[in-house]
């Protein structure tokens, strides 16, 4: 993962762009699967991700991201309402 285009916190549309991840073969922006709020930011700038691996959680307005996923975790399980799914590796 290259970086973030987005920040925490930060209101963020469907299909917008919100990092940047880097393959063998070229760099590539991750959209946003849906909009809400970038609630919480898992993995940092040059770090290596596996596949399927959560990256942000994104929640919807005024709510907050699921408590398995703590500040460092990027374990746990997935959340059941769909603005609180986290975005994972692609």
């Amino acid at each position: 993962m290259i970086g973030w285009i987005k920040i925490e916190g930060e209101e963020i549309t469907a299909g917008e762009g919100i990092l940047t991840i880097e393959t063998d073969e070229v760099n590539y922006d991750i959209e946003a699967p849906e909009s809400g709020i970038l609630a919480r930011i898992l993995v940092q700038a040059e770090e290596v991700v596996p596949v399927g691996d959560p990256m942000a959680v994104i929640t919807g307005p005024g709510e907050s991201g699921p408590v398995e996923f703590g500040e460092g975790s990027r374990g746990g399980q997935h959340a059941e309402n769909s603005m609180d799914k986290p975005l994972s590796g692609e």
